[in-house]
């Protein structure tokens, strides 16, 4: 194995204030990177550690990748260094331990994907104009949990499941330009994000904002302590060596030809997590929760907007005193373009509002109804929910969380004989496969990117894409009536 030459090149990394992230600086400056640690706060006992055991090479800056301004000066400050940007390391992440139904509105998911995802999106998409001069790569922190939905952490790992599909893409339309994109997915390891006291206050919070209603469902008091009991038993069985990980980060960033996916775990986890992979999610339900349960599909169909018209609506099903049966989450839009084109993270944010936070809101509203009739719900998704597809990364990202959300719903309503079902169609001729509104769409993106971005991908290359999106029109089956008999 070759690895690169530290000399003269900088590596960004998100997320330094703990874990994985602030260990892994030490490594880096160690084998004589400059890095760029980002924390959320300068002041911090953390930051103050860095500066003290790394090299002069180690700078501290402030990076909150929530914050479109914090962003630009961090990438503004390592153009002024004159160093090559050689790697950014998308490390940023949190976790909340709930279930979908707990807490307020979809606060939860919210906050978990403002930084899972947009804020890796938004980090990555202003790095990458350095990243192509210095051929360098991008590294994303991913998850088992990005291949599996536990119970308990739905929202965690949508959030994983839309990074993988964001590193599929993005490797996709980066390879003309010899930018490498690698993707580590952890197991569960002892970092700030499984502290037990932290993960308790949380969850507190979270259950005394809960409705009384809800909260009385579930179970009460016995419920909420049993999910304090799953809680502290997944931290004891975290593996401490989190060593395994730093490794893998550094090579990532090292090797001259690193893998694409990186996997960490006990050695003796290993083949079962490949096993569970080939299932079904069926299966897999009974591997992770104990049960398998029959799906049938019926449903009832419904558009979605805002949290106000939803609510409205479901208010409305309440005073009917019909019995709501099956809720269908079918809203859902699509943006062909390549990741860097467009406005920042805007046309993301717009993707996950209507096809994924669009879908919570509808099932949170739904489920007190959903709960009484023993109903079900039913999550169109898509084939892209399982292969990235070059163009449509921001829709394979939506789409794959949604599988996530299926799966972890699925797991937590069980237990009130509620199903909930995945559909998962190929390309059809529907509003959303139609060139017109494709052809619209993909002109006003490339109208609002940088003038970088359009000298660096010309004409050439958007004529060339035209052609291959017009060709996803051609080849898209007209029998909708294939989709709508399985409903």
């Amino acid at each position: 194995m070759s690895y690169i030459s530290p000399k003269n090149r900088a590596v960004l990394i998100t997320g330094c204030d703990s874990g994985f992230g602030h260990n892994v600086c030490y490594q880096l400056d160690s084998y004589g990177f400059h890095v760029f640690a980002g924390v959320l706060s300068t002041d911090s006992e953390s930051a103050e550690k860095l500066r003290t055991k790394c090299s002069n090479r180690l700078k501290v800056i402030k990076l909150d990748v929530t914050l479109d301004e914090d962003v630009k000066l961090a990438v503004k400050e390592i153009e002024l260094s004159g160093l090559d940007l050689w790697a950014v390391l998308n490390n940023a992440g949190i976790a909340q331990y709930a279930l979908v139904e707990m807490g307020p509105g979809i606060d939860i998911f919210e906050k978990t994907f403002a930084v899972n995802v947009f804020g890796l999106v938004r980090v990555t998409k202003h790095c990458l104009p350095l990243l192509r001069r210095s051929g360098g790569r991008v590294v994303n922190m991913a998850s088992v949990a990005g291949r599996f939905t536990f119970w308990g952490i739905t929202a965690y790992c949508m959030s994983k499941y839309a990074v993988r599909a964001f590193s599929d893409g993005l490797r996709k339309e980066l390879m003309s330009f010899g930018v490498k994109v690698v993707t580590i997915e952890p197991n569960m390891y002892k970092t700030e994000i499984v502290n037990l006291d932290l993960l308790n206050k949380t969850i507190e919070s979270v259950w005394l904002q809960t409705s009384a209603q809800i909260r009385e469902d579930y179970g009460g008091h016995t419920f909420y302590e049993q999910l304090k009991r799953r809680l502290r038993y997944n931290v004891e069985i975290s593996r401490p060596e989190v060593h395994e990980v730093l490794d893998v980060q550094e090579k990532a960033i090292t090797l001259c030809e690193p893998d694409l996916y990186y996997r960490c775990a006990a050695i003796s986890e290993k083949p079962s997590l490949w096993f569970l992979s080939l299932l079904p999610e069926s299966a897999q339900d009974f591997f992770l929760t104990g049960k398998i349960f029959l799906l049938i599909i019926r449903v009832l169909k419904m558009n979605v907007t805002d949290c106000e018209e939803v609510a409205n609506v479901f208010n409305q099903i309440k005073c009917s005193g019909l019995e709501l049966w099956a809720v269908v989450n079918n809203a859902g839009i699509a943006i062909n373009a390549p990741i860097e084109w467009g406005h920042d993270i805007r046309e993301l944010s717009h993707t996950f509002d209507v096809n994924v936070f669009g879908a919570v809101r509808v099932a949170k509203q739904s489920l007190p109804l959903l709960r009484i009739s023993k109903g079900r719900i039913i999550n169109v998704s898509s084939l892209a929910g399982r292969l990235t597809l070059n163009g449509l990364s921001y829709y394979s990202m939506s789409k794959h969380a949604i599988r996530s959300f299926s799966d972890g719903l699925r797991n937590e309503v069980e237990y009130f004989n509620i199903n909930v079902i995945t559909i998962e169609p190929v390309l059809y001729r529907t509003h959303i496969i139609n060139w017109s509104l494709m052809k619209n769409t993909l002109d006003k993106v490339w109208d609002q990117s940088s003038e970088e971005v359009k000298s660096v991908y010309s004409d050439k290359y958007r004529r060339g894409y035209e052609r291959r999106s017009k060709s996803l029109v051609e080849v898209s089956r007209k029998q909708i009536k294939e989709v709508t008999d399985y409903n």
